[in-house]
């Protein structure tokens, strides 16, 4: 069975709406996701990177789309699935919890790994949905990479293959095949 890398926080779990949320509520941010995530987060110190990816409920708050889940289970038909992450080891108990409690598809191949090129190469993954640039291009050079559209990434939208929705990445997958 072909295998597919899917990278959780910005394609699969709205991590970036959990911190907006913080944000709102406790630091009084009263901006939208795309101005908070193109332009605010520039602002961060490595201390604030530092803290806000420690923060164990972030990667649990948030609820899987059905257009998620649908995703998820088509692709689980034609490939086996690995979830990769470059989440800190602390939250991994968290991550396991998540992606057991919403029934993910192959949740025991949760990978928590910051050189998602190694495990593209070790899983011979066919194919990686990624939304960080820096990681696609360094993807590109070892499977079919994809970019998940977001606001922190727009200047590479027409650089890589880019999605803005899972159902896109679904369609492409199979046109490609």
């Amino acid at each position: 069975m072909a295998t597919i890398g899917l990278d959780l926080d910005g394609v699969l779990y709205d991590w970036h709406n959990a911190v907006l949320e913080y944000y709102k509520i406790y630091k009084n941010y009263d901006g939208s996701f795309d101005d908070f995530w193109s332009k605010t987060y520039k602002e961060f110190t490595p201390d604030d990177w530092e803290y806000l990816t420690g923060v164990d409920t972030f990667y649990s708050s948030e609820i899987p789309s059905e257009s998620c889940l649908k995703f998820l289970e088509r692709l689980s038909m034609s490939f086996e699935l690995f979830y990769v992450t470059s989440r800190p080891e602390t939250c991994r108990l968290t991550t396991e919890q998540y992606l057991r409690r919403y029934k993910f598809p192959f949740s025991h191949n949760l990978v928590m790994e910051k050189n998602k090129v190694s495990v593209a190469r070790l899983y011979g993954t066919s194919y990686f949905v990624e939304d960080m640039p820096e990681t696609v291009e360094k993807l590109s050079h070892v499977t079919t990479a994809i970019l998940m559209a977001r606001p922190w990434n727009h200047q590479f939208w027409d650089v890589y293959p880019t999605i803005r929705t899972l159902d896109e990445a679904w369609r492409f997958i199979k046109e490609v095949q």
